[in-house]
């Protein structure tokens, strides 16, 4: 266990290993991908996997929003599997791509951190605008964090987005332990440099 926190102070090694050592999908995975124009002229890419299961607008109907974590993207094997199991399980998927990492630069310089909740807010917003069905946020590591602080700064605003739940993975509480944790000599430096 010492080898595996000094790994990730967070414990997530098995998010590491996964990311490294997972088959790549044969095939694409999301059904399709939307670009999203931002008010400080940039954009950001959420790719969808949508289940078909009921109507449209139905009371019925899911959508989970997913973050994925630091140096990741939509494509990333945790990212995939965990949208497959929701799909499964009847609900619709969109899987934000933070700034920088659809595979397209972005336009300005501005980039997504711990606390960058602009976008998501935005996704947030535009997809629960006359739509009845419930949303869902989940996230991993950086993007667990995004998801805690967007809810903090929601609050009982959520409500009116038809943000009914969250679930999160592997947050780094504490930022300055992390990023020690990230600059010391080891796979961390290797993953992340």
């Amino acid at each position: 266990t010492m080898i595996l926190s000094e790994m990730n102070p967070e414990g997530s090694f098995g998010e590491v290993a996964e990311t490294m050592f997972a088959p790549l999908p044969q095939e694409p995975f999301w059904d399709r991908r939307q670009r999203f124009e931002t008010p400080d002229g940039d954009f950001f890419d959420v790719d969808f996997k949508d289940t078909l299961n009921g109507t449209p607008d139905g009371p019925s109907r899911v959508l989970v929003i997913m973050t994925h974590g630091l140096e990741s993207s939509s494509a990333s094997p945790l990212n995939i599997e965990t949208a497959l199991a929701f799909s499964s399980s009847g609900m619709d998927v969109a899987c934000i791509n933070f700034r920088g990492c659809s595979g397209e630069p972005n336009r300005t310089w501005r980039c997504y951190n711990l606390g960058f909740t602009e976008d998501i807010r935005q996704l947030l917003e535009e997809m629960s605008f006359g739509n009845r069905r419930h949303i869902y946020l989940c996230g991993f590591s950086l993007g667990a964090n995004v998801v805690l602080k967007l809810l903090g700064e929601l609050g009982s605003d959520a409500k009116r987005l038809n943000v009914h739940g969250a679930a999160v993975s592997c947050a780094p509480f504490d930022c300055v332990q992390s990023r020690e944790m990230l600059n010391k000599p080891g796979i961390n430096s290797l993953l992340y440099r």
